[in-house]
């Protein structure tokens, strides 16, 4: 399948992804932007999809949720932007290519921003590759309207 857009200019779709939550049964699009960071896009409006990227728990080398902030390897994908939640920050991603790193860890950042010291060790990122939310990715094709 070709996707254009309403200009009729082709959209380089990387992928379509079938929603996981059955409440939200359509598929999205992976896109790639200028700078080769992968996000999902709604195929309807042309725009980021909100359902995703996750927000993703930011672990810290410090009690306290202070140190070094780093998010498991087990939580993102390189190349694909996610929703860290470090005060201030937007989304970010992992370059493709970077390889996990054995850290022990101290405390957790939860998505509800409350912070749970618990040590261990595990493979994570170091939370630095940060991204601007783009725009629209597409201007979306006028679907046409049956009247019975």
């Amino acid at each position: 399948m070709v996707w254009r857009d309403s200009t009729g200019a082709v959209i380089p779709v990387l992928a379509t992804v079938a929603y996981p939550d059955p409440a939200k049964v359509f598929p999205y699009l992976l896109i790639a932007d200028a700078n080769s960071v992968i996000w999902p896009v709604n195929p309807t409006t042309g725009n980021r999809f909100t359902g995703t990227p996750i927000i993703t728990p930011t672990q810290y080398t410090g009690a306290g949720c202070t140190g070094t902030p780093y998010v498991l390897a087990s939580d993102v994908l390189p190349g694909f932007a996610y929703i860290g939640n470090l005060p201030g920050i937007g989304a970010a991603v992992v370059p493709a290519g970077t390889v996990a790193v054995s850290r022990s860890k101290a405390s957790t950042l939860n998505p509800n921003f409350t912070c749970t010291d618990a040590a261990s060790t595990a493979l994570m990122y170091p939370m630095t590759f940060v991204v601007d939310f783009p725009g629209q990715f597409f201007s979306p094709p006028a679907l046409p309207q049956f009247v019975p």
